[in-house]
Formats: C-alpha cells, structure tokens, sequence
C-alpha cells in the first residue's frame, strides 16, 4: 500500500477542488493541502529539520496542525503530537525522553528543550520562501510517528510505529468503519491520541473531508456543524454521546444525529444499554464500536447495525488480523470459546507498534513472538467476536471469580437519578474474597435515592454476589482528558486514605472542573430554565445571591502570592474566559500572552522599573507574582482599552472563583514604546501596533487583603 502522502500526491488533480479540513474559521481543499505542505516541508528544511529528528507537535484541532503533521512526514521527521495545554511538567519529561529537536504549537510560549516555532508565524515565513520539496518515501520499517499512551498507569510511554504499521493502520481504520470518499466526518476528538489520528489518516486517505471541532463539547455545538457543513458521519467516544443524551434527551439525539450515515466509538467500550438505545434511536445510523490503542490503532471491528446479536462484543479482527487469548496462569495461548477461557488479549499484524522510544525493557514485557499481550481480559465467542471484562489490573478478583466494574456500571446507566457512577476494586475487609467492588455514584439533580435503593437496583442485575459491597455519594467521577475513568487515581485515593481519601480526590476533582467546560454546560442548562423569568409558582426564578455574583462582590486585589505555580488548566481557563469578553465591533484584535517563567518574570519587572524610573511614570504593586497575562491590543481601535478592561475583568472574577488571587497592573501602559521595552515585546511577538493596556498577576495568595473602603458614590436612577 501507499503512505498517505503518496496518496495526496497521486489524486491531488482528482480531488483539488474537495474541501479536505473546516473548521469555523478556515477551510482547506485537497489542492490547497497539496500545494502548501511541499512549501511547509521546505520550509523546515531550512530551519534545520531533517530526516528521524523527533519534533513535538501540539495538536490543535486546526488546519495548520494538520498541515505541519504532513509536512514533517514529507521530509521524513518524526511526528510526536501532545495535547493542547499539556501540563509543563509533562511536556518537559517528554521533551527529555525524545531528545526532541523542536517543538511546534500555536502560541504556547513556555520554555522546553528544542526550540520553540509556532504554527502561523512559520506558515507566513514559508509562504515569503515558496521552496518546496519533493517527497522521498522512507524504507517500510523507519519509525515515522510516536503516539503517547495516556499515562493510565503511570508516566507517558511513546509507542513508536513505522511506515508499514501506519499503512496498515489507515488501511483497517477503512475497510473496518467502511469509509467513503464522500464522508463529511465530524471530528470532536483529541488529535494527539491514537483514535483521533487514526481517524483523521484514514478521512484524508479515502478522500472524504473532516470537520474539526475543539473545546468543550455540547449538543449545540455538535447540531450546528452536522447542518453547517453537512456531515454524514462522527467519530468519538462514549462520553460524549452520554453527556449529550443527558443534555437534549432522547429525542433530541434522534432529530441531532439521525441523518448521519455512521458513528464510529473507540476509546472505550460503548455501555451495552447505550448501545440498546442508539440502536433504537438511530435506526437508519450505523453504529460502530471499534477496540485500539496506543500500541495497535483499530483492531476490533463491530458494525451493530448489521449485528445487532453481538450487542454485547468489543469486535472481530479483520482476516490480516491474528488475534489470540493469553493465560497469565497456564503461561500459554487458550482455544476454547466462551468465559470460562478468559484470558489477556493478545494481538499479532504489521500494524503492531514497534517499540517505546527510550524503554525497551517496557516493550520486551509487552510483546512476546511478535504477539502484544494487552491489558484487556477477553473471551471469544464460537463466531471468532471478541468480549472485554475490563482491564486487568480493573477487573475486581472476587475469592477468583472475575467481575467487570463495566457490568456494575452498567446496572445504573438507565437510571434517570443517577448522574454517573464508578465501580473500583477494594480489599475485602473480612479477608475473605481479597477484593469486593466499590461503587461511587452521582445523584441526578432534585434526586433522592438511598444505597437501599441503589444497592436492590444494581443487584437485580448483576446478582448478590457480584453486588458492590460498599457504595459512596460523591460529587462527580474524576476522568482523564479522554473522558475515561481515572480508576487509577480513584484506588491510590483509596489505598492512602479509605473512603476519605476517594472523597476529597472527587471534590478536588469536581472543584477543578466546575469552571471548565462541564461548568459552562450547566450554566447553559440554567440560562434555557431561566428563559421566561419565572418559576412554577410564578416567582421570579432568578437567583440574586448566585456564585458568580458572590464572588464579584467579594473579590479584592490580591498583590503577594506563594511561590507556588498555577496549574495549566487554570491558566488554559483564564485565557479562555479572557477571550470569550465581549469585543467592540466584534473586531477581536486584542491579543493575551502569557508567561508562567520565574525568571522572565523577573526581568520583565527590572526591565519596567528602570525605564519608569526613567520616564518619571508610576511603577508600584509589582511583587513575585507566579503568572502574568499581558493584554495587549491595536492602537489603531477606538475601543482597544475597553476590549482589554473587559477581558481583565473575566480573568479576575474567574481566578477569584477558583480560589487563585489576581492584581490588574498597569507598568506598560504608558512605556510600550520605549526602545526597550519594545525590544523585550518584540520577543514576545507582540505586534508593534499593539499597546499592553493590562498586566495581570495570579497566584495562591500569600496574604490576606486590608479592609478595603469603597466611596459611597451615589447612584441616579433616571425616570
């Protein structure tokens, strides 16, 4: 077969008019793609890059992510993708364990090893170079991409796959889903993880085109690129679907997604009753659940249209696909169908990953003849379909019986005042069984369900045995960036403190997530309850001690902070509710860096104090702030400092409601133009035409605030 730059290349008269990416601000057709990605490759050529030199790539869901991908696979460089706002600490160790060369993202300024580039900064210098290079196909077996595990038991591995793996790859990612060149395929996944890239290859391949979406994902969101941009096709994983459902009901899922040709899942599997139910909703939508990983990409294919009898299967593999079930106790390969011959999935084929970079020791434990022994606890049916109990290091050894938190979990999905529930393994306390089941759960809103209840539920389907022998209210289930169940974290809380260790690993969790994009879906549900301005007893229904107004009220300037550093969602949070403030004629020109560095910060300050002193102008509340956001904006717009007074204001109310202090401070306002000052903003690539109207410090408070006295001004009402 042929990589896909081969593919792009050969069918680029065919296709140059077909639009290949969109997003809500840009679209690229395949002649478009074709004509620039030769340029981009150029371009890195001159910059230094060259062939099996490892770059880190942030993956933003945007066209020019895509377009570096392709342009450093031209030149023969390895693509590594990360996630958007991946924390520093991980990003460093990542950066440490490739030795990588470079690094490329959209506007991330932190310092890593290898040099820093950013996307449309190269894009422009390119464009003044117009040099393109022709492709070289590298030799079948070279390594050409690094895909990151998760990290779900412990630190990231980078799992390294070459020419031919991500050939086959593409190739069962197409024949398993069916993929069709005149797909319009919604793609709200992260594209630094093995189900999204996998996607996103194999659309591109067949010629069909992809429609990237970012951020938090609510129904409405969905609706209107299905009907923007006329998709007939969606791939993502099962959280998203359920939190949907949760959002717009049944048959709202019915009227969103009803006209699509398919929905692929991967990621995990699809709960058996929400399959139940997307089959009935959904009659006329193929329905696919698709078993990968990091390692492997597709494997398991399950098309649940056109077998529904196999409703509770992860798949079947495609004929190049060698699959088998491996017994940790008997040391060998099981043949025998059916649970009592439950084993670990092992998976033979080119597309088998080809070791982790910098751990051969890991890889030797993982693979064995050429087979990958996986994780996953499996059982095969007479028809060759493969069933999953979980992993297992989840699936819960009760006196040797195994039982799937899946099918715990499962027992609740239909019921309505359950908001979400978690099953984990803990040590029996009678030393009888060694683990029982443990179930978390989440209380639907206005619900009123005891563990009586819940329990006589769960055991109605799963049996006495296997009933959870300890239950535990939370707040919310902590889950990772993909939307899985961080149970790794769930039983470390547990082993450290018992059950209060587990709950205030889920308040933590729900704390951190109440401004994030789960925040937002609840204050959207709050705005639809709020639309006629009336309760059902014909009250006002609006909420005039909420807690976005207490904590406007009850905000100070916070000028001293710890040393200690704000996370990286917290800062990814603040610029978004910085940008998200309203904009004078919507023109958008202001413009937010951040820097989270001790030491620039520290020469900023020392910059500014020495020419304020200079220029005579005021320069005071400057302490050791851990963050500084500069907003900066075009002298050229009338409404320039207001826009940035705004967006201030939404960073300072927004830190106040996660618990971190922040301070507007003003020592570039009247100095942006002084050489030096100008040359430090120059670094930081702020335009010359841009004004910092706004310096803004953040951090955990070291202090608290004096009484702050407010001038009783009067106030006019004008009849």
């Amino acid at each position: 077969m042929k990589t896909l730059t081969e593919v792009l290349t050969e069918t680029f008269h065919d296709r140059k008019d077909k639009v290949a990416i969109r997003t809500k601000k840009e679209t690229v057709t395949y002649g478009e793609l074709c004509e620039e990605v030769p340029v981009l490759a150029g371009y890195l050529r001159t910059i230094g890059v060259r062939k099996g030199d490892r770059i880190l790539l942030e993956a933003v869901s945007e066209p020019s992510y895509i377009l570096f991908y392709l342009a450093l696979q031209r030149i023969g460089a390895v693509t590594a993708p990360v996630e958007r706002g991946i924390k520093t600490e991980t990003l460093d160790y990542l950066a440490d364990l490739l030795d990588a060369s470079m690094y490329f993202s959209k506007n991330d300024r932190r310092t890593v090893k290898g040099k820093r580039r950013y996307y449309e900064e190269m894009r422009k210098e390119a464009a003044k170079w117009n040099c393109a290079v022709s492709y070289e196909r590298p030799e079948d077996d070279f390594i050409s991409e690094i895909i990151f595990t998760t990290g779900t038991t412990g630190k990231p591995k980078a799992a390294m796959h070459s020419i031919s793996g991500m050939i086959c790859n593409t190739g069962n990612t197409v024949n398993g889903i069916g993929m069709r060149e005149e797909d319009v395929v919604l793609l709200p996944l992260p594209l630094n993880h093995s189900f999204g890239m996998r996607v996103l290859r194999s659309a591109l391949w067949v010629g069909a085109t992809v429609v990237l979406q970012s951020g938090a994902i609510f129904a409405d969101s969905l609706k209107n690129s299905i009907r923007s941009f006329g998709c007939n096709a969606m791939a993502c994983v099962s959280a998203t679907m359920e939190s949907v459902l949760r959002e717009i009901g049944e048959e709202g899922v019915r009227e969103v997604f009803g006209g699509l040709r398919y929905i692929e899942f991967s990621a995990g599997a699809v709960p058996v009753s929400m399959r139940e139910k997307l089959l009935e909703l959904l009659p006329d939508t193929e329905i696919h659940n698709t078993w990968g990983s990091s390692e492997t990409g597709g494997c398991l294919f399950l098309n649940l249209h056109d077998h529904p009898e196999k409703i509770h299967a992860a798949g079947k593999a495609l004929d190049h696909i060698e699959l088998g079930i491996y017994s940790d106790e008997e040391e060998t390969y099981l043949d025998g169908v059916g649970e009592k011959n439950t084993g670990r999935l092992a998976i033979r084929g080119e597309m088998i990953f080809k070791g982790y970079f910098g751990q051969d020791d890991v890889y030797r434990e993982s693979v064995q003849n050429g087979w990958l022994i996986t994780q996953d606890l499996v059982y095969r049916d007479e028809d060759g379909y493969y069933y999953i109990l979980g992993r297992a290091d989840d699936v819960i050894n009760m006196g040797g019986e195994k039982v799937a938190p899946s099918e715990i979990e499962n027992a609740l999905f239909d019921c309505g005042e359950i908001n979400g529930c978690a099953c984990i393994g803990i040590p029996d306390e009678e030393g009888v069984l060694g683990e029982v089941p443990m179930l978390l759960y989440v209380l639907s809103d206005g619900a009123h369900m005891d563990e009586e209840t819940i329990n006589r539920l769960v055991t109605g389907k799963v049996g006495v045995f296997r009933a959870p022998k300890k239950y535990l209210e939370v707040k919310s289930i902590p889950k990772n960036y993909m939307k899985k169940t961080d149970r790794r974290g769930l039983k470390k809380a547990y082993r450290e403190n018992g059950v209060e260790g587990i709950a205030g690993f889920c308040r933590s969790y729900a704390e951190n997530a109440a401004n994030t994009a789960s925040g937002v879906a609840e204050r959207k549900g709050e705005k639809a309850d709020r639309k006629n301005g009336f309760d059902g007893a014909g009250g006002q229904a609006y909420d005039l001690n909420n807690s976005v107004i207490r904590t406007i009220l009850g905000r100070k300037s916070r000028r001293k902070f710890t040393e200690e550093k704000v996370p990286e969602d917290v800062i990814d949070m603040l610029v978004r509710v910085g940008k998200s403030a309203p904009s004078g004629k919507n023109l958008q020109t202001r413009r937010f860096t951040v820097i989270r560095n001790p030491l620039e910060i520290q020469r900023l300050k020392k910059i500014c104090g020495e020419t304020a002193e200079r220029k005579h102008t005021s320069f005071h509340g400057f302490e050791n702030p851990p963050l500084l956001i500069l907003i900066s904006n075009d002298r050229r717009n009338r409404d320039g400092v207001q826009d940035v007074g705004v967006a201030a204001e939404n960073i300072m109310i927004a830190a106040e409601s996660c618990g971190f202090g922040s301070v507007w401070l003003n020592p570039l306002m009247d100095i942006s133009d002084e050489p030096e000052i100008r040359q430090l903003l120059d670094e930081y690539t702020i335009p010359k035409n841009h004004i910092v109207w706004a310096v803004m410090a953040v951090g955990i408070p070291s202090e608290e605030p004096p009484e702050f006295y407010r001038k009783p001004n009067e106030v006019y009402y004008v009849s």
